[in-house]
């Protein structure tokens, strides 16, 4: 509440003296005759409250108190729990053998990915690759291979670790 609506609420409930209420009314202006009609129908409906309230519901003292409050707070709980929610995830949860599959599934396919990446992608024919292993040169940072192909006809001598011959030295 902001102290205007404060100081209407103590107004209408009669908690200001004769002088502070006559300051107060001076103070409203224009919303006064608003407000007295307002604060007519809240003294109104006190009254009306406090008279029928008396007679609707005589006073009985509850005969199992303790009873009765440990339901209700059984029950409170109860709902309590319904309406919290369940933990997004936990392991726990999970049957065994969802476990074991899914582990063994995951297995499999890092085997199988390992495999394909493993392979060399042009692999020679068998009995159809050679390899140099000590070349003439007389260094050992060169390395020849040969490949043959059946199916093409043709052999391919590789080489590495020769360095490059500038252009204008080729005759």
């Amino acid at each position: 509440m902001t102290p205007s609506e404060e100081n209407v609420t103590a107004w209408i409930d009669g908690r200001f003296s004769g002088e502070e209420a006559a300051r107060f009314e001076r103070s409203l202006g224009a919303a006064l005759p608003g407000l007295l009609k307002e604060r007519e129908e809240t003294l109104k409906l006190g009254s009306l409250l406090r008279a029928h309230g008396r007679k609707a519901a005589p006073e009985k003292p509850l005969p199992n108190a303790d009873f009765f409050n440990h339901q209700l707070l059984e029950r409170i709980e109860a709902e309590s729990r319904k309406a919290s929610p369940a933990p997004a995830f936990s392991a726990w949860r999970i049957p065994f053998w969802r476990l074991l599959v899914s582990g063994a599934l995951c297995s499999a396919i890092a085997a199988m990915a390992s495999i394909s990446i493993l392979q060399p992608v042009g692999k020679p024919e068998p009995g159809y690759y050679a390899k140099v292993l000590n070349p003439k040169p007389g260094s050992r940072r060169i390395s020849a291979s040969t490949f043959y192909s059946k199916k093409e006809k043709v052999t391919v001598l590789w080489l590495e670790g020769l360095e490059k011959v500038p252009v204008e030295a080729n005759p």
